[in-house]
């Protein structure tokens, strides 16, 4: 439906205006994909995401902050959700597929990039000779 598109393209503007606010970005990022969730109009999605929400939005908060120290991130999060957005206009089943599993996949690189890199940025485990 047009409204759908509506919510998506201003859950989109919210995302690139709080692109640098942890504290806001982060609901701004997961309202643009429960907006995915109720486009879809299934109600058994909707209720499991709805179950799970409040994790998916702690995380989209701690992402957020990785954003701020990763420009390589920041630029993906803004183009990322625009090509969802663009792909969903099309209406073409396939490409919204394959933009989505895009999506998650390069998102779980970065994830996991960043994870290895706090891990060497910490202190080695000191030996206990006791």
């Amino acid at each position: 439906m047009e409204s759908d598109f509506t919510r998506l393209r201003e859950a989109l503007a919210r995302i690139e205006a709080t692109i640098d606010e942890p504290v806001a970005g982060g609901p701004a990022d997961f309202a643009f994909h429960q907006l995915l969730v109720e486009a879809a109009h299934s109600a058994t999605l909707r209720s499991v995401y709805s179950a799970i929400s409040d994790l998916l939005t702690r995380s989209h908060i701690a992402r957020r902050e990785v954003v701020r120290v990763s420009p390589e991130m920041r630029a993906h999060l803004v183009e990322d959700h625009r090509r969802i957005y663009i792909a969903l206009l099309s209406r073409d089943e396939r490409q919204v597929d394959e933009t989505l599993r895009e999506h998650f996949a390069i998102g779980h690189e970065f994830r996991l990039r960043n994870a290895m890199e706090a891990a060497r940025r910490a202190p080695a485990p000191q030996e206990n000779t006791e």
